[in-house]
């Protein structure tokens, strides 16, 4: 069975409005990572899925694509678009593969809140 896993841990800066053209170029990174991560990881492995009448993607997201949090707005925004594409996908290959979003919440000692 044909099998993906989205692990995106793209690192997340500061992103308060009032910093976005500060961190510009850190933000483009995230929005590689979350968004076309999801994607090509997804693209590889359908078409593969669909021949074979099952497959399971499991893409790694963010509680912070379901909850705002102050300073994290386009490590949201784009956390939520992984969200979107994969409730998409299982929609639309019609029970022909799983699609499991993991959104862990902040996790303890790897700094990813250190911009929060």
């Amino acid at each position: 069975m044909a099998q993906t896993r989205g692990d995106n841990a793209a690192p997340s800066p500061p992103a308060v409005a009032a910093k976005l053209a500060t961190v510009l170029n850190a933000e483009k990174l995230v929005m590689l990572t979350n968004i076309k991560g999801v994607l090509n990881g997804t693209v590889a492995v359908h078409d593969q899925m669909i021949a074979q009448g099952e497959g399971h993607v499991i893409n790694v997201s963010s509680i912070y694509g379901n909850f705002p949090v102050y300073g994290a707005a386009v490590y949201g925004a784009t956390k939520s678009a992984g969200n979107f594409l994969s409730e998409s996908l299982r929609i639309e290959t019609r029970g022909k593969s799983k699609v499991t979003i993991v959104k862990p919440t902040g996790v303890p000692g790897t700094g990813l809140g250190a911009g929060v």
